[in-house]
């Protein structure tokens, strides 16, 4: 009855318009909770800015700008245009207008998992002018360092090189109350593979990936405006190698070949209908819909003087992931203060499937030939209902707090019986303006905190891609999210502070603390071989990321400076884990990481160049801390550094052209010898922009 009594109010609210607009350019759309853009603490990154970088990963790009090596693929979650949905490398980099990180607890409740950072991304749907068309294009060369002497691979090793290939054409028009756009992109990224000590690659780990997307905004009448997006992205992997190798059980020398070929199909598409219902009332509603397909077949052969063994291996996966949001929102004053409650309803059904079969062949000289046949199958289907109602208040933009819970109306029917979510989890958020509170005006100065406790249960899941596949994963899923058996009650807290000097020059801060409880998976070896602990293990992150910005601009020169450096560190606070796995390795050590980066423009010129960094000495995991494992020892200090983006170009004039540019670019120009935080690759490349 509940559910029939919500989409029945959805759809009631969605069909009403007229009345005063709602600025939407005032907020952030984190998926569950909206927040105010001047109230929140962020930092953005044009699109503009990362279109010269050969990366088919969007995290390799921006992680100069945000938390250096702490940015990854697998620590960052992507809210695209307010959905958590798909991967965000479905889009090319030259549909997208900004990237934002969220540097606030508030991202925990409306989405994020726990220990992970909340990026946003803003999509290029509003294009000035009546109509346009956009041509890009790069082709770079690819060789590979040797990172244990920091040259180029010689002596008992090839280096092959390959090309990087990137091509993407759009176009765009916009009518009165219509606009439309598509946008196409060919993507072609090689690891080139080091020969040598036995190991010759027939084919590097290579994958081609097309990616389709399209727009469309119409304004339906006064205060109601229909959005549509969708894209569509197939991908093929493939690599191949032989090696030799002395198999030290038999002894005997083997020759092991393996052939691994892959094909993705993502498609992904949103609808919204945004009304103003009456005088300060606005309703947003929205229906997103992901869908993946992965298919993987992989060859083996291991050869012996006596024998040999054959193996056919094959993995599909399949993964739907539907997405309902409802926003009503009211935007009143009560005396001095605005006030603004919203309403949140968030539903989610998510199915996956995993296929994976193994048919092996046994050849022994003399004996006929032994086949083993293996399948496992998996389905998993997940259900969920979330409402989140908030209020913010805001007092001349100087005093903003915010607050609300997050609901589960429902028992989650998809945890293990260990697992035991709650229904209610509440968070708050404040700022304070003191630069305008004081009436100062010469800098600006803000104060940011917040507070969310969060669990497994509220992770949104996503669709993800894969780049280079070296081993095939029976049990893995399309699907990037937490298990709520695996983590109970996180408590997130958050604080920080801006500060802005005569217009050109500003500096911040952000602390965080997480409390959370997890379960732990350690493998240790026994003398009846490796057995496997799970241990629920009470743990804290706190992670510190300070950042600079420096701008000069004139009528014909501009420079952009930022300086970014973060720290995290995790320690396991349970007394019997910590002294069972070495307390002393788990508290020791710092580990910096960041970024700088550089732009500017001079007449028609342009450039620039980016420093990646990690200093210092930190435990990667818990796993590491085990008493007589490999690795278990605390790692060596270890300062690396790397010019991870170069690009310089010309801007200017062609006849029947809007605008034409010309670039060289490089990634990973130079590093130090003992440097381990880049893939081992670098990129020399040329690339092209024009505007129709």
């Amino acid at each position: 009855m509940f559910k029939k009594l919500l989409l029945a109010a959805i759809l009631a609210v969605s069909v009403f318009s007229c009345a005063q607009a709602q600025d939407d350019s005032l907020y952030y759309d984190l998926g569950r909770v909206l927040v105010r853009k001047t109230n929140t603490k962020t930092t953005t990154i044009k699109g503009v800015d990362l279109e010269k970088y050969q990366a088919s990963n969007l995290s390799d790009a921006i992680n100069v700008w945000l938390y250096g090596t702490y940015s990854t693929s697998s620590s960052i979650v992507y809210v695209i245009d307010g959905n958590i949905l798909t991967d965000v490398n479905v889009y090319s980099i030259f549909d997208i207008e900004e990237v934002t990180l969220v540097e606030s607890a508030t991202a925990q409740s409306s989405g994020a998992g726990p220990g992970r950072q909340m990026v946003l991304i803003k999509l290029r749907t509003d294009k000035p002018g009546g109509h346009g068309i956009e041509v890009n294009g790069q082709n770079s060369l690819i060789d590979l360092r040797n990172s244990a002497n920091g040259t180029l691979a010689q002596a008992n090793s090839t280096n092959p090189s390959a090309v990087y290939d990137e091509y993407y054409l759009s176009g765009f028009k916009n009518y009165k109350n219509v606009h439309i756009g598509i946008s196409a992109e060919y993507e072609r990224d090689v690891n080139p593979g080091q020969n040598g000590y036995g190991l010759e690659f027939l084919e590097p780990a290579t994958f081609n990936r097309f990616k389709l997307n399209t727009y469309l905004t119409a304004k339906l009448w006064k205060g109601t405006t229909l959005t549509f997006g969708a894209s569509y992205l197939p991908q093929a992997n493939r690599y191949s190698f032989e090696h030799d190798t002395l198999d030290t059980y038999i002894p005997d020398t083997q020759r092991i070949y393996h052939n691994t070929r892959v094909t993705q199909h993502l498609l992904n598409s949103t609808v919204s209908i945004k009304s103003d219902i009456a005088t300060g009332l606005t309703n947003r509603f929205s229906i997103g819909y992901s869908h993946s397909n992965y298919f993987e077949t992989d060859m083996f052969n291991n050869t012996f003087t006596q024998s040999a063994n054959d193996s056919l291996v094959s993995l599909k996966t399949h993964a739907h992931n539907f997405l309902l949001r409802d926003y009503l929102i009211y935007h009143g004053r009560v005396g001095e203060f605005d006030v603004e409650p919203t309403l949140n309803f968030t539903y989610r059904n998510t199915l996956d499937s995993a296929d994976y079969t193994v048919v092996q062949t046994n050849k022994y000289n003399g004996f006929p030939d032994d086949v083993y046949h293996y399948h496992y199958f998996a389905r998993r289907t997940l259900s969920r209902l979330f409402v989140t109602p908030s209020v913010d208040i805001n007092l001349k933009e100087i005093v903003d707090m915010q607050g609300g819970i997050v609901v589960l109306p429902s028992a989650i029917k998809d945890t293990s019986a260990t697992a035991h979510p709650a229904h209610i989890y509440p968070f708050v958020s404040a700022s304070l303006n003191l630069a305008k509170l004081l009436g100062i005006t010469a800098i600006r100065w803000q104060l940011f905190t917040s507070y969310s406790k969060q669990g497994s249960v509220l992770a949104d899941e996503s669709t993800t891609l894969y780049n280079f596949n070296y081993a095939i994963n029976p049990y893995s899923v399309a699907f990037v999210a937490g298990d709520p058996a695996l983590s109970h009650h996180n408590d997130s807290y958050q604080a920080g502070m801006g500060v802005g000097i005569f217009k050109n020059f500003s500096v911040s801060y952000n602390y965080e603390y997480k409390y959370f409880t997890s379960y732990l998976d350690l493998t240790t070896q026994t003398d009846f071989g490796p057995q496997t602990l799970v241990l629920p293990v009470n743990s804290r992150l706190v992670t510190t990321h300070v950042s600079a910005r420096y701008s000069v601009r004139t009528s014909k020169f501009s420079w952009i400076t930022t300086l970014t450096g973060t720290e995290s560190h995790m320690q396991a606070l349970d007394t019997a884990v910590g002294n069972r796995y070495n307390a002393t390795y788990l508290s020791q050590g710092h580990r910096w990481s960041g970024g700088m980066t550089h732009r500017f423009t001079y007449k028609n010129y342009f450039g620039g160049v980016d420093l990646l960094y990690q200093v210092g000495e930190r435990p990667e995991n818990l796993v590491y801390a085990i008493d007589g494992t490999p690795g278990g020892l605390p790692p060596l200090n270890n300062n690396s550094f790397t010019v991870q983006n170069t690009f310089f170009g010309v801007r200017f004039k062609v006849r029947y052209l809007a605008f034409m540019e010309l670039y060289v670019n490089a990634r990973n120009l130079a590093q130090n010898q003992s440097s381990t935080i880049t893939d081992n690759r670098r990129f020399y490349g040329l690339g092209f922009k024009a505007g129709i």
